[in-house]
C-alpha cells in the first residue's frame, strides 16, 4: 500500500466522558457545566485544531429523549461559541445511553440470544438480525441526539461503529461497545444484569473500514475499557488495536483521574477519561 504524501498538522483532543446529563440535577449539573466550560475556553484558546472526544454516558438515563434534548440546548450552543462546532466533535454511546424502557419488555430475549453466542462469527452473523429486532430499539434516542451533536460518531449507518478520516493521514473509528450492554436493568428475577464480560461487538464491520483506510494515525474510540468485553471480543479487539491503532480512548471505569497506558508491540497508548460528573454504581 502507497504511503500518502501529508502536509504536518498538529491535533489536539479533549476528551472526556461519563457526564450523565439529567436536568432534574440542576444544581450539579450547573457547578460542573460552568467549571467544564470555564476551562474548556482555556484549552481552546492554548491548543491549535482541538477536536472533543466524548466516549460514551451522555446523558443519565437514555431512554428519555428530554435528557438529550436538554443536553443538546446547554452543551451545544456554547461549544459553538468556543470555536468547537459539530465538525469538532466525535462521540460514541456508554451503557447509559441505553434505553431501559425500550429493554425491558425484550430482556429475557436479548439474555437467550446473547448466551447462545460465544465467537466471534457467530455474533457478526447474527447482529444484522439482532440489530433490528432488539439494538435499534435500545439506541433510537442516542441515534436521534448523536448526528446533531457530532460529524463523527459510531451509528451513523449502523449500531456497531464507524470510521472517520479526519485529514493529514489521521482517522478515527468510534466503536460502540455498549451495543448489548442492558443498561443496569433487572433480569426476570429482580437481579441487576452485570455487563462485564458480556458485551459484544461489531469486529466486522471494524476490519472493513480497516481494509478500506490506508490512514497512518488511526485512534478508536469507545466506552468501556477492554476487560469489559467478552472474552471473545477482548481478544480480537486486543489484536486489532496492537496492530492497527496508535491510541485508545475510553472511559466508564470512574478512576479518580485521567489513566494512560502502553500495550502491545507498537506501543499504543491507552487513554480512560474520568467521568465528568457521577452519582451512580457501575453494573
Amino acid at each position: 500500500m502507497r504511503q500518502r504524501a501529508l502536509t504536518p498538522m498538529k491535533y489536539t483532543f479533549l476528551h472526556v466522558s461519563d457526564l450523565h446529563y439529567r436536568p432534574d440535577w440542576p444544581e450539579e449539573n450547573e457547578l460542573v457545566c460552568n467549571r467544564f466550560f470555564d476551562d474548556l475556553k482555556t484549552q481552546v484558546s492554548n491548543f491549535e485544531n482541538l477536536h472533543l472526544i466524548f466516549s460514551g454516558d451522555v446523558v443519565f438515563s437514555g431512554g428519555n429523549s428530554s435528557f438529550y434534548e436538554e443536553f443538546e440546548n446547554n452543551f451545544g450552543q456554547r461549544l459553538d461559541a468556543l470555536g468547537l462546532p459539530i465538525e469538532r466533535r466525535i462521540c460514541v454511546p456508554g451503557n447509559h445511553d441505553v434505553s431501559r424502557d425500550a429493554i425491558k419488555p425484550l430482556v429475557t430475549i436479548q439474555l437467550g440470544s446473547l448466551s447462545q453466542i460465544k465467537d466471534e462469527r457467530s455474533f457478526n452473523d447474527t447482529l444484522p438480525q439482532l440489530s433490528k429486532l432488539v439494538f435499534a430499539n435500545n439506541f433510537q434516542n442516542y441515534k436521534a441526539y448523536e448526528s446533531k451533536f457530532s460529524t463523527y460518531v459510531a451509528c451513523a449507518s449502523g449500531l456497531g461503529g464507524a470510521g472517520w478520516e479526519l485529514g493529514n493521514g489521521v482517522a478515527v473509528y468510534c466503536l460502540n461497545t455498549a451495543l448489548c450492554s442492558f443498561g443496569g436493568i433487572d433480569d426476570a428475577n429482580c437481579r441487576p444484569i452485570s455487563d462485564q464480560n458480556r458485551l459484544m461487538i461489531d469486529t466486522r464491520s471494524l476490519h472493513k473500514w480497516l481494509a478500506e483506510n490506508d490512514c497512518p494515525y488511526r485512534l478508536l474510540v469507545m466506552h468501556h475499557p477492554l476487560d469489559w468485553l467478552a472474552p471473545w471480543a477482548r481478544t480480537e479487539l486486543q489484536k486489532v488495536i496492537q496492530t492497527s491503532f496508535k491510541v485508545t480512548f475510553s472511559g466508564h471505569v470512574h478512576e479518580k483521574s485521567a489513566v494512560f497506558s502502553s500495550q502491545g508491540s507498537g506501543g499504543t497508548l491507552e487513554v480512560i477519561a474520568p467521568p465528568l460528573f457521577t452519582q451512580r454504581a457501575i453494573r
